[in-house]
């Protein structure tokens, strides 16, 4: 039978790529593209909890390393949701949403290690946070609170429950059925209730590279904007984007992150297969006057903010898509 797209469900699929290196040592996979919505995605296993296991019990995984550190700092920063707002555009749509709405009851789907449901409570929000790794949730519920569940949507124990607003930041391209996943979401909505998502842009990047992400089956799809209209569409949703227009971060020169990733970067096999880190597989340790330099042109203000300015009027586009979903249309 000819392989359909996971979103779109098309059947004008393709493989680009075979036996692509996974994250787990001695794993492939194939990467297939669909010619009419355009994402890229691999056939990945129905069960990766134990793949999350392993990469939640080690806090210096090179890529997951910054979510620990993140969970570290939270509660010493006056303002946590806007502090990780302008450290990684994938919380600005977030902070963008919730900095003039009232309490809500939110839900945050792969809440990791907490940190950003922490910061969500700090806004005076009902909020819960829930994850598939239970080493995960014994570090939330043990330095923030116990509003943190080890569960995943499908077995959730709160179907009576409605939220204002499900989060889901870097989540539905760890998904094998994103669809599916929308209309769960939906369930739990009240009436006028909002699915806020964040995912990896493939629209960022040149329309040849493969899969400039993290590799199979960490992440399972690569999203275009079409592919999210696709699904909006199936749900019965209004879609719209978040607006990157006034991402100003302090420690990250646009320009100039535009142009590096002009480059293929497919990463690396980051585990073995007894789950633990493959050092040598990590990329090297860049020399102090490269540091230096990255220093200046990422941070120094007079260099940054007209760099920033200058992406904003050329394209204003992420590396990050935030999507906001709404019940009614």
């Amino acid at each position: 039978m000819k392989q359909e797209c996971l979103i779109c469900k098309n059947k004008d699929v393709k493989i680009i790529y075979t036996q692509f290196p996974g994250y787990i040592e001695d794993t492939f996979f194939d990467i297939y593209e669909c010619n009419n919505c355009k994402s890229h995605f691999i056939l990945s296993p129905e069960n990766l909890s134990d793949i999350y296991e392993k990469i939640y019990s080690v806090n210096s995984l090179p890529g997951y390393d910054r979510y620990f550190n993140y969970a570290r700092k939270i509660k010493n920063v006056a303002d946590p949701l806007k502090y990780l707002a302008y450290e990684e555009a994938i919380y600005f749509p977030v902070y963008d949403y919730l900095r003039k709405k009232g309490k809500l009851k939110i839900m945050e789907i792969g809440c990791g290690y907490g940190y950003l449901t922490y910061a969500i409570k700090k806004r005076g929000m009902d909020v819960l946070g829930i994850d598939i790794s239970g080493e995960a949730i014994k570090y939330a519920q043990t330095h923030f609170g116990d509003f943190y569940l080890k569960s995943d949507l499908e077995s959730l124990d709160c179907k009576e429950e409605k939220f204002d607003l499900i989060i889901a930041t870097e989540l539905i391209e760890h998904l094998p059925h994103p669809n599916r996943f929308l209309t769960k979401c939906k369930e739990l909505l009240d009436e006028k209730g909002v699915i806020l998502l964040t995912t990896p842009n493939k629209e960022y990047y040149p329309s040849n590279h493969i899969w400039n992400t993290d590799r199979p089956p960490v992440h399972v799809t690569w999203f275009t904007h079409y592919a999210f209209e696709n699904m909006a569409l199936a749900n019965s949703m209004k879609i719209v984007y978040a607006d990157f227009s006034k991402y100003y971060p302090p420690n990250e020169n646009r320009l100039i992150k535009y142009l590096r990733t002009r480059k293929e970067n497919p990463g690396v096999t980051k585990l073995s297969k007894k789950g633990t880190p493959l050092l040598m597989d990590q990329p090297k340790e860049k020399s102090l006057p490269h540091k230096l330099f990255a220093g200046i042109l990422h941070r120094f203000f007079l260099i940054r903010f007209p760099c920033n300015m200058i992406y904003n009027f050329i394209s204003g586009k992420e590396n990050t898509m935030g999507i906001i979903l709404y019940k009614e249309i």
